[in-house]
């Protein structure tokens, strides 16, 4: 069950206040009555703020939280803490579990909230660092990623910093407990030295003769890596030192940053995930550096030849610093660009600071926010209410600064002057106390915050089938309105505004015999503006029918099965004092399945087959009941006996119910068939004569397999009956039999398999149909006239096997020229219609 993921648009559109608000604008807003007024001056934000993260796919567990001051930051860094050693990894952050009000990263605390997290499957990529062959915490490091996905430069920086490191995988002091770094070459002539030339997918001992590189291939499952080394060694001493070792110079193009150098393995790329940052080019060619291209050692001595040499993008382009500056005209705020600190969060006020080249244009910081002031932007200059040189994102560094080079400033634009403030009380379900607060520009319409919540009732929670109940934000209360948009009050007054959440309704749905699947019992949830109609679910139970929706747990005066549920109108209609009352169905009510067979024995008929009453002191009448309809005394009395002898079971059919009901009565049933197979027929007819003609009835039911989809009767009950709340769809009459019952009987049996009655004159067929091959005897159909005028044809569909019997040539012959059934002939002659 997941209730409307998206019901803050669906039911909003509804709302006559919010429609009226929507296109009315601003002064609708105003021409409202106001919500309650605070005084600004002594307006204040919380200590702190909790960020609640949910997991999406189950939008009720909670799976971590973060406690920040207003304007400080979650980060990419903060989620991927909470992923650790887990087969998942989170892909973004949302405010709606569906995931189309993605939240921006960094995301900036304005107040309490809940947030949903959207995962992807992952795979761990271990790094082996004291090439032991094993992976443990204290020596190696591990991140998740993307299953899938190739590592990227920024998941192996999280772990590995490659630049510094000694040589043969030692760490010593502080880089012990610190990421872990791979080596890099401190001595390229004199003396013998190993250098890292990048990670290898097979462990060896010596750390030094595999040529398995990873160089970025994507990966579906967990992999370890192991350091890869070689030896450097070019002095005269040392034979082809040097020959498996290719070199690669990453040249920066600012005259005050140094050039970086990598190794591989001659023959291999050198994979992007171990590049510097940036963006790089071939050197004197000006193309794209292709970080598949294998480096070459084309000499076998690496230090003589640079065999691939790249530049930055940036050509002559001066590297240039841009220090971002959060705390601008006495301002407070918290950065949310640049370094972060050694725990992943960004606590500081301090600067934030960006390394790029002059010719590059950079990406706008996610804005902050400060308490009582509203942000306006970066400027190239410190603003006073954010008056100053507005930096454009648009164009380059140097275009805003005119020949920037080394460092520049770029300072936050706060307005403290003209600023009102919002505060939303959330009023979640467990979270009373919740509270966000936006610092605005006054009179500006804004749309107000959009919220969703989860939660599972004690019922759902024991379950334990991950269903969940939703509670849906039909708007904020302005005054007597809710509104979903508002416009902002007069400067220097703040606003607090009440969340107006409608709880979404649940009910449980017990199948009572039946199944949804593999379960007995489902919750399902609606919300207010739908039925329960829309998101119920019918059970299935082989060889029944569902009839209706009864009460589970109403007042216990009322009789069980005569509390029905509407579920397109909402209502319980209790029928059990002999007049209908109406009662809402309710959030946490219990339906329960009502069933019926689907083969309709009529057990009460097959016991009043040929007499009414089952004593002992009737015996001799009913015996001779019996026998007057064409049966020998012997044969009558055996008949009579069975059938009283089933008279307690029959009786105690009205204890039971459910499935115990529908055994017992299949059972019972089969024993009153075999009850009648004691009957034989006697050679004088007893019965008076002239003998009447009977009505056979045919009946069509597409709704069931073709090979059950006719139906033919003399029981003008039954004939009624199955049309009027069975689906069949009565034909008439289609040709007549005799009453006399000491003709020739024409046998009727059901296949429970199949839905599929069957009529046979050959009683040696109708035998072994249900006495061998699991049919159901339903007795005799009809008898065949002695002085029949019309043949009976029986035509067969060779696709589907049903059989259709009719005294009408012409529907003969259309049937097999056009339709391809085949005639099985006209095994007797019944009157015709």
């Amino acid at each position: 069950m997941t209730g409307n993921n998206k019901f803050w648009r669906a039911s909003l559109a509804g709302l006559a206040s919010v429609a009226m608000l929507a296109t009315m604008g601003v002064s609708a807003a105003n021409a409202a009555t106001t919500p309650e007024e605070q005084a600004f001056t002594s307006f204040s934000v919380a200590a702190s703020y909790q960020v609640k993260v949910y997991d999406a796919s189950k939008p009720y567990q909670e799976v971590d939280h973060y406690t920040r001051a207003y304007g400080q930051v979650v980060t990419a860094a903060d989620l991927a803490l909470y992923n650790q050693n887990k087969k998942y990894v989170v892909d973004y952050l949302s405010y709606d579990q569906a995931g189309t009000e993605k939240v921006a990263t960094p995301y900036v605390v304005t107040g309490d909230v809940k947030l949903f997290a959207h995962y992807k499957e992952a795979v761990t990529v271990s790094f082996d660092l004291n090439s032991d062959g094993k992976i443990d915490d204290t020596n190696d490091v591990s991140v998740n990623i993307p299953k899938g996905t190739a590592l990227t430069a920024a998941e192996y920086d999280s772990v590995i910093n490659e630049p510094v490191y000694p040589v043969q995988g030692t760490v010593t002091g502080s880089e012990s407990t610190n990421i872990k770094k791979p080596a890099r070459a401190n001595n390229e002539t004199g003396s013998s030295v190993d250098v890292f030339a990048g990670w290898t997918t097979d462990y060896t001992l010596d750390a030094s003769t595999s040529s398995n590189l990873y160089t970025g291939a994507v990966l579906n499952e967990d992999t370890v890596l192991y350091p890869r080394w070689d030896n450097a060694n070019v002095g005269t001493n040392t034979v082809n030192s040097g020959k498996n070792l290719a070199k690669i110079n990453f040249r920066n193009a600012g005259a005050t940053a140094a050039d970086k150098t990598g190794y591989t393995l001659s023959g291999k790329a050198f994979p992007a995930f171990r590049a510097p940052a940036g963006t790089w080019k071939v050197a004197l060619e000006g193309a794209d550096y292709d970080f598949n291209t294998p480096v070459v050692n084309k000499d076998g001595n690496y230090t003589t030849v640079d065999t691939t040499v790249v530049k930055a993008v940036s050509g002559n382009a001066q590297d240039v610093t841009v220090t971002f500056h959060f705390n601008n005209n006495g301002q407070t705020a918290y950065k949310t660009v640049g370094v972060d600190n050694a725990d992943g969060r960004y606590t500081g006020t301090g600067d934030a600071t960006l390394t790029t080249t002059a010719d590059q244009k950079i990406a706008e910081p996610v804005a902050p926010v400060a308490t009582k002031a509203v942000f306006t932007g970066w400027y190239t200059n410190p603003s006073v209410n954010g008056e100053s040189n507005k930096f454009d994102f648009s164009k380059s560094v140097d275009e805003n600064f005119k020949s920037a080079s080394g460092n520049v400033d770029l300072w936050a634009g706060w307005d403290k002057t003209n600023v009102s403030a919002f505060e939303f009380k959330l009023g979640y379900r467990d979270w009373t106390n919740a509270t966000q607060v936006w610092f605005v520009r006054p009179g500006k319409s804004y749309d107000l915050p959009k919220l969703e919540e989860y939660f599972q009732t004690a019922d759902q929670n024991n379950a334990n089938k991950g269903e969940y109940t939703t509670r849906q934000l039909t708007g904020w209360k302005w005054g007597e309105d809710t509104v979903t948009k508002a416009t902002a009050p007069a400067n220097k007054v703040a606003y607090t505004l009440k969340a107006n959440w409608v709880q979404a309704a649940s009910v449980k749905l017990d199948a009572n015999g039946g199944k949804f699947g593999e379960d007995t019992v489902k919750w399902v949830t609606k919300n207010p503006d739908q039925k329960w109609a829309d998101v119920a679910v019918t059970p299935t139970w082989e060889g029944h029918t569902f009839v209706q929706w009864s009460n589970l747990n109403k007042v216990g005066s009322y009789v069980e099965g005569k509390l029905f549920a509407n579920l397109s109108d909402g209502y319980w209609y209790d029928v059990a004092t002999g007049k209908t009352t109406k009662i809402k169905i309710a959030d946490g009510d219990a339906l329960k399945a009502e069933w019926k067979l689907t083969s309709d024995v009529d057990i009460a008929g097959l016991r009043n087959r040929f007499f009414s009453a089952h004593t002992a002191a009737d015996r001799t009448d009913s015996i001779k009941k019996v026998a007057n309809y064409g049966y020998t005394e012997e044969s009558a009395a055996k008949y009579v006996d069975a059938v009283n002898s089933l008279e307690p079971e029959y009786k105690a059919l009205e204890s039971l119910s459910g499935d115990k009901l529908v055994d017992a009565t299949n059972a019972l049933a089969a024993k009153y068939y075999a009850a009648e197979a004691l009957l034989v027929k006697s050679d004088v007819p007893v019965e008076p004569t002239p003998a009447q003609k009977v009505p056979v009835y045919r009946l069509y039911n597409p709704g069931l397999a073709q090979v059950a989809q006719h139906l033919y009767t003399t029981n003008v009950d039954e004939y009624n009956r199955l049309q009027q709340s069975e689906g069949w769809k009565g034909e008439g009459i289609v040709f007549y039999t005799t009453s006399d019952k000491t003709a020739a009987p024409v046998y009727r049996l059901y296949n429970q398999y199949t839905s599929e009655h069957f009529l046979t004159s050959d009683k040696a067929e109708w035998e072994d149909l249900y006495q061998n091959k699991g049919w159901t005897n339903e007795g005799v159909a009809w008898y065949i006239p002695s002085d029949g005028t019309a043949d009976l044809f029986r035509l067969q569909n060779p696709v589907s096997f049903e059989h259709l019997y009719t005294t009408n040539a012409a529907e003969k012959d259309n049937l097999t020229a056009n339709a391809g059934w085949v005639l099985e002939g006209a095994p007797y002659k019944v009157y015709a219609k």
